[in-house]
């Protein structure tokens, strides 16, 4: 497999959460067929990912960004708690005029 496979795998996967277990071969007869007959690679395999969408995929499971901790921080910023409550509580009158470019 090609390093960019790889690394593709390896963002999908994490997307997930699992064990690994170990199986023993004779456990494990289909798994064992199947790598028997491998399938002819293709030019399609090693598309070129771009290395900026794979470090941002590779953040995100990094990031202790939760959705309680952005609601809480957007509380405590005054601008953002400001958006929060116009948009919960209804805009001011006093952006009655300029409705149309706010929403």
């Amino acid at each position: 497999m090609t390093a960019t496979r790889l690394q593709r795998y390896a963002l999908f996967l994490a997307g997930f959460e699992y064990d690994i277990e170990y199986k023993n071969t004779k456990e494990q007869c289909n798994a064992d067929d199947l790598s028997l007959l491998p399938l002819p690679m293709t030019d399609k395999e090693d598309t070129v990912v771009d290395a900026a969408e794979v470090f941002h995929a590779s953040q995100i499971n990094i990031l202790p960004v939760t959705s309680e901790s952005v609601a809480k921080e957007t509380q405590r910023d005054p601008i953002l708690a400001r958006v929060y409550d116009s948009i919960v509580k209804g805009w001011s009158p006093r952006f009655e005029g300029d409705k149309h470019c706010l929403s």
